[in-house]
């Protein structure tokens, strides 16, 4: 593996789950969503409050009552995580590693879950990382992985009624993105080689992982870069999909060296998208720069031995920042803002409502949204709490105490089994069917695209020939968690049957060279690709070696064969979208330039791992038969080649 610099992926990490404002002062508690607020709200008690119940009324993604929140905002019964209280099941027995920035145990809700001695410490070792009870943490730190470690398993205290999803489970702390770290101690290989080690050697059950690369960065187009396998029988490892739809990296660069477009892009009306025709070539320029990056794009969370976890808000939409893909197979809450909508605009949105969590005490400052915030409420005076996270970051944390929950009741269940209650027990009721990245409705009025453009992004819930219902943007839907304890304990007496008792999970690929198939502007093409082996499917992975230009409009669907239709209809998986992220800005920053399909030869790839996209929508259906692969072209005057691609089933 090309492992790059550790100091790199924590600027990497940084960039993909804090704000610039954190990025700049790591004290601060701006929101993740780096918007600093002009607004204040006043922080009203709703009249049914016990002063023992103040904060636990708050943690509206644990108990959704219709509720008056901190900022002023009425929520909508029933949007949670459908968690019944007093909880029977709580994460007692379970051990939970937090990979994030050092977790600060001197919390009031996070000394009694303390695990004590299996945190590791990378702050000063010059070994690079050693053991501990709990890492070295001062007011420089970033305070992250303690939000991080509050949402998931923060004990109860009476005091505030202060809780996390799991309360009873045990926690440690690996500190691989403290802001203490010497960058220059440790290898990101021998950083996650001794992280991993760690995990088995210590019997760590939940490794919750909020990080990831940043936007616009193509690790799956990189040889080898997830070379460190991930064992899905002793751990079960959950990460955010990240916050990059949307990703502006680019523009923001690009508005660095044109500032004389700044008002115009400033003062943009979203309401009204049709109002970008008339923008300055240069502020065009500038949102063409905007994309989104899909999750996908990730090989580490393309590996099927990872839970990969959307962001959605109060609403039941789309976190507008949540990272996409068919990689996504659960979502959890983010907070903060919703996508767009197909037929609706950002300004019909309401206010944002973020997360209550715990914080290091330090962390509070005066810029905070709310009352609460800045410490001038009686419940938050000392600063431990915050109620401004939001991202993905603090979604998968959310998966990683249901599924506390879940072994807890029954720990027996494999990682597999696990996977399997998720899917089978995921609300999509309450999830909006049609949220868009408003930068795409964008695109497809001032970008350079043939005219079905928004047909894939069109795309709602795709029901599966073994019946499960799955969309890019939410993977199976919402963790239900009492539906989903409930399913462990039947399994447990035998009530429901596991698919994957006495299975062995096989790995089988086949791979088709097509010699430059020619697929032209405006056009498409279809590949055919048999599989002869017949498995019940848990992922598949698609890497089509394709030569164009202009990447950012190539569009890839992959579909399965039809072992129920006579007219071979067999589901159809979006892959990758056109208006992706595969753009460059030229080396002056003054114009976005096309960039190419860089995994563009079958000869020279097809027996690596490289360029292939996960996606989870065919789950359990049969792999046997003819498989589609379909590449579209949607630029307007680039032709495009297909030299070959391989697929990969992972099933049982």
């Amino acid at each position: 593996m090309n492992f790059r610099n550790f100091k790199f992926f924590l600027l990497l990490f940084f960039f993909n789950s804090c704000s610039k404002e954190e990025l700049k002062n790591p004290n601060s508690n701006i929101p993740i969503s780096g918007v600093t607020p002009s607004t204040q709200f006043s922080s009203k008690l709703n009249s049914n409050e016990t002063a023992n119940d103040i904060l636990f009324n708050q943690q509206w993604y644990l108990k959704n009552t219709g509720q008056m929140t901190y900022f002023n905002e009425k929520l909508k019964e029933g949007i949670d995580l459908n968690i019944s209280y007093p909880q029977k099941y709580t994460g007692k027995g379970v051990k939970v590693l937090v990979v994030d920035t050092g977790v600060y145990f001197d919390h009031p809700n996070l000394a009694p879950n303390l695990l004590e001695n299996y945190s590791l410490d990378f702050s000063d070792s010059s070994l690079g990382s050693k053991k501990v009870s709990k890492p070295k943490i001062d007011k420089k730190e970033n305070p992250h992985g303690t939000k991080v470690a509050g949402i998931l398993a923060g004990a109860y205290t009476k005091e505030n009624g202060f809780r996390g999803v799991a309360p009873d489970a045990k926690i440690a702390s690996a500190n691989v993105m403290s802001y203490l770290k010497n960058l220059n101690q440790i290898s990101y290989k021998d950083m996650a080689l001794k992280l991993y080690n760690h995990i088995e050697k210590n019997k760590v059950q939940i490794v919750s992982e909020s990080l990831g690369y940043s936007g616009f960065e193509f690790n799956f187009l990189h040889e080898n870069i997830d070379s460190l396998e991930i064992s899905e029988k002793n751990f079960f490892t959950i990460r955010s999909s990240g916050n990059y739809t949307c990703a502006n990296a680019l523009a923001q660069k690009y508005l660095n060296k044109n500032p004389s477009i700044k008002n115009e892009v400033d003062n943009f009306e979203f309401k009204n998208l049709e109002s970008s025709k008339k923008l300055s070539p240069l502020a065009k320029t500038y949102f063409k720069a905007i994309r989104p990056h899909l999750s996908s794009m990730d090989i580490e969370k393309s590996n099927p031995y990872r839970i990969t976890v959307g962001g959605i808000n109060h609403q039941g939409i789309l976190f507008d920042r949540s990272s996409i893909g068919s990689n996504i197979w659960i979502s959890g809450f983010a907070g903060d803002k919703a996508s767009d909508l197909i037929h609706s605009s950002k300004a019909e949105t309401s206010t944002p409502i973020r997360i209550l969590t715990t914080t290091m005490p330090e962390s509070k400052n005066e810029n905070a949204k709310t009352d609460f915030d800045k410490g001038l409420l009686p419940e938050n005076k000392k600063g431990f709490y915050t109620t401004e996270a939001a991202g993905t970051s603090m979604a998968a944390p959310m998966i990683s105490g249901v599924i506390a929950l879940i072994l807890e009741a029954n720990p027996n269940l494999s990682y597999w089994d696990v996977k399997y209650i998720l899917a089978k027990t995921a609300n999509r009721e309450i999830l909006a069917p049609d949220p868009i990245p408003y930068c795409i409705k964008i695109l497809n009025i001032i970008g350079d695209f043939s005219s079905n453009f928004m047909d894939l992004w069109k795309i709602e819930w795709v029901k599966n020939k073994a019946g499960y219902f799955f969309h890019n943007y939410y993977g199976f839907g919402l963790v239900d968690a009492d539906k989903a304890v409930k399913m462990a304990l039947k399994m447990k007496r035998d009530e429901i049957p596991s698919p994957y008792k006495g299975k062995t999970i096989v790995h089988i690929k086949n791979m088709l060279h097509t010699n430059y198939q020619v697929i032209p502007p405006n056009s498409g093409i279809i590949s055919e690709l048999e599989i002869k082996e017949n498995l019940i499917i848990d992922a598949v992975r698609v890497s089509p070696y394709i030569n164009a230009e202009k990447a950012d409009s190539v569009a890839i669907q992959l579909v399965s064969p039809d072992h129920i239709s006579s007219k071979q209809l067999g589901t159809r998986s979006t892959i990758l979208y056109p208006g992706n992220s595969m753009i460059r800005l030229s080396t002056d920053e003054l114009k976005v330039e096309n960039a190419s399909y860089t995994v563009n030869e079958y000869n020279s790839s097809a027996y690596k791992d490289i360029g292939a996209y996960l996606t989870n929508a065919f789950y359990a259906e049969q792999s046997q038969g003819k498989w589609k692969i379909i590449i579209s072209n949607s630029s307007l005057d680039k032709t495009f080649y297909l030299d070959g691609w391989k697929l990969e089933i992972y099933g049982h």
